[in-house]
């Protein structure tokens, strides 16, 4: 018997992290969608991804970004996420290789250049400091919440069991933040891993990570843009241009599939 509870996806990678795309413009989500997502997301039972993107049309703009975070909290921004839906518009034919889209958080320039994608981002450079366990800690709003926390022996830090214990700690929980730990590699690049948010667990590349992180370089090791993050999961480069900083990186079209659904 044919299953008509199906949801068509397309499956993208940024640096790394992985998205589900689900195009509202050419069906609709069922009533169960968000309690499906962390099932869909699960990478034994499901199809496996970092979070679910949602596109479709607007009528300001040529698209409107939504992201879920794997456990299906809802996210006002993922800046890899926002890199591989401008992919998935511009292989559409949605937009030329410059176009501004929305999302929650607000508007977002794009340009496309071959394999890499750059987006805007309009945020505060103002960052907080927290005294803990003897370290500085460094707070930073970029489209979510993040600290960045620098580290000698990046390589062989735990980055799961310490990003789990300060996301759980109640001096920090309430902030439902990522926690980037940081070391500077030269005078242009900065090595990044990152305990994110909402898949609770390491992932592979945080671009909206790599700005705070960046940020922070630019302050207190005195690094000029571009600066280059290096993840596990590939490099985003970041650079100011009119006032805005800019996350760059590549973005990659995966798999078309369906998903079938109970």
């Amino acid at each position: 018997m044919q299953n008509n509870n199906k949801i068509l996806f397309t499956k993208l990678e940024a640096a790394g992290n992985d998205f589900i795309l689900i195009d509202l413009n050419i069906q609709k989500l069922p009533t169960n969608f968000i309690s499906l997502i962390p099932k869909i997301c699960d990478r034994h039972f499901g199809i496996g991804a970092d979070g679910v993107l949602l596109i479709e049309k607007n009528e300001l703009f040529p698209f409107k970004m939504t992201y879920f975070n794997s456990d299906s909290s809802k996210g006002k921004f993922c800046g890899n996420g926002s890199r591989a839906l401008v992919k998935y518009a511009f292989s559409k034919n949605w937009c030329s290789n410059k176009v501004t889209f929305i999302a929650d958080d607000g508007m977002h320039d794009a340009n496309i250049s071959k394999e890499n994608i750059a987006i805007s981002m309009s945020i505060d450079e103002q960052f907080q400091t927290f005294q803990f366990d003897n370290e500085i800690h460094y707070k930073f709003k970029v489209g979510v919440n993040h600290f960045v926390i620098p580290i000698d022996d990046i390589e062989n830090f735990d980055v799961v069991e310490r990003g789990k214990y300060l996301h759980e700690h109640p001096k920090y929980k309430a902030f439902h933040s990522n926690f980037n730990f940081i070391k500077k590699t030269s005078d242009s690049e900065i090595r990044v891993r990152t305990f994110e948010n909402g898949v609770n667990n390491e992932t592979l590349s945080c671009a909206t990570g790599s700005i705070a992180s960046s940020i922070l370089a630019n302050n207190i090791y005195k690094m000029k843009y571009p600066i280059v993050s290096t993840f596990n999961g590939g490099n985003i480069t970041i650079f100011k241009e009119n006032k805005k900083i800019w996350l760059k990186g590549k973005a990659k079209l995966i798999c078309n599939g369906e998903y079938f659904y109970e």
